[in-house]
């Protein structure tokens, strides 16, 4: 417990109890806990394994995203990521706004719609049953993960790279044959 807030821990039996009332989390499909802080100060730490699920906006300071853990004596590496420019070309992004109560906000999202990523990449795609606030209950709903997005886009660069300087390659043996 930190010096700046209290928090209080809540065991609910259904997400719908508690999609109003502060930081869900969600251990598994039957525990879901609430975190409260009775302060408004900003301080302190939760330390956490498992799922976190936030509906609206997470801030953190300095932004940017969230870190991983990344560090080799803890991977067990099973091959190398070979998605490329191919793919993330078919990718098309979106400007929508939520139809759910609970997962509205204010503003325009910008996203991918998980079903067309998923016939492109799917890598990026999960299913869960979820709940919603009206009782409405979707067995295969889809979750998308955007962080490998990042990867891919590392394998783009490298494939257009590539590209450029074959091009380069191209343009200076036919600027000599030009000048033979």
């Amino acid at each position: 417990m930190s010096s700046y807030s209290e928090l209080t821990l809540v065991e609910y039996s259904t997400t719908s109890e508690i999609n109003k009332k502060g930081i869900n989390f969600i251990s598994s499909p039957w525990n879901y806990f609430q975190v409260t802080s009775e302060k408004t100060a900003m301080g302190g730490k939760i330390d956490m394994i498992g799922s976190l699920t936030l509906a609206g906006n997470a801030l953190k300071t300095g932004g940017g995203s969230w870190d991983s853990y990344s560090d080799i004596r803890i991977k067990n590496i099973k091959n190398p990521f070979f998605s490329s420019l191919t793919a993330l070309l078919k990718l098309s992004p979106v400007v929508f706004e939520y139809t759910k109560d609970e997962l509205k906000s204010n503003n325009l999202e910008i996203g991918l719609i998980a079903q067309e990523a998923e016939k492109v990449a799917p890598h990026l795609v999960t299913e869960k049953e979820i709940t919603f606030e009206d009782g409405e209950t979707i067995k295969d709903f889809k979750i998308l993960n955007p962080s490998s997005l990042v990867y891919m886009c590392i394998n783009s660069i490298k494939d257009l790279h590539s590209e450029i300087e074959t091009l380069k390659e191209r343009i200076i043996e036919l600027e000599s044959e030009k000048d033979s």
